[in-house]
């Protein structure tokens, strides 16, 4: 059996090197798999040079970038029949998830189904943002959690850990977000359609080491609609 986290990358050349160098010094059995959409900084031909030398990392590369959903689901219909497989946990590549928390994710699957990392459970918290968006994270947060009545704290993290069980059992045709917003209908597909047990451990999230944040407008307004998409298909089963 073995663990496997993947990591999707766009333009984050310097700060998957970083990345890997870390999981791979503190879990020398943890495969990497990175996913990249055809970075024109070359993130991609950098993780093949540590792929020579680090038997740990794999690489995918998408042809174009079509958004973070769509390099997950990618990525985790590839896997999930993988019956040697056991936990798969996703990541951020820029250095805001400190990999130090992979543990604690791990050992909460025990008792659960998917695990969040979660910045607004008691002893969570976001280092060295700007004012401004820390109120649209924490209210976003609250806004997708009252409409999709999920109980989920941090219904955007990114920082997961999924039992392959679980993963094999999901129909991705029911998903329409390519964007962040996919990890508020991945969580709500596992809470609703597959009664998961879910569970959150704390994270501190940090600022990215480099490079430039992918936050737009379009990422916002998807974020904004998500949520009373999933109330809609509730009220209507």
């Amino acid at each position: 059996m073995y663990d496997l986290v993947i990591i999707p990358t766009y333009n984050e050349r310097e700060n998957i090197k970083l990345l890997i160098n870390e999981i791979s010094q503190a879990y020398p059995d943890l495969r990497i798999l990175v996913v990249d959409d055809s970075s024109p900084d070359g993130t991609a031909e950098e993780v093949r040079k540590i792929k020579q030398k680090n038997n740990q990392v794999d690489l995918l590369v998408r042809p174009e970038k079509n958004g973070l959903g769509a390099a997950y689901i990618t990525a985790l219909q590839r896997v999930r029949q993988d019956e040697n497989l056991r936990y798969i946990f996703t990541m951020d590549a820029d250095g805001s998830h400190d990999h130090k928390y992979l543990q604690a994710i791990m050992t909460a699957l025990k008792d659960h189904d998917l695990v969040v990392g979660s910045r607004y459970v008691k002893g969570g918290d976001v280092e060295d943002w700007e004012l401004w968006r820390k109120l649209l994270s924490r209210g976003g947060n609250i806004y997708s959690r009252i409409l999709t009545r999920s109980g989920i704290t941090d219904l955007t993290a990114g920082f997961m850990g999924i039992r392959r069980e679980l993963l094999a059992k999901i129909d991705f045709s029911h998903f329409h977000t390519a964007g962040y917003a996919y990890q508020i209908e991945f969580k709500c597909y596992c809470k609703y359609n597959l009664k998961a047990r879910i569970g959150e451990v704390p994270i501190i999230f940090k600022s990215r080491r480099g490079g430039e944040s992918k936050l737009s407008q379009q990422i916002i307004s998807e974020g904004v609609l998500t949520p009373w998409r999933i109330l809609w298909k509730r009220n209507k089963i």
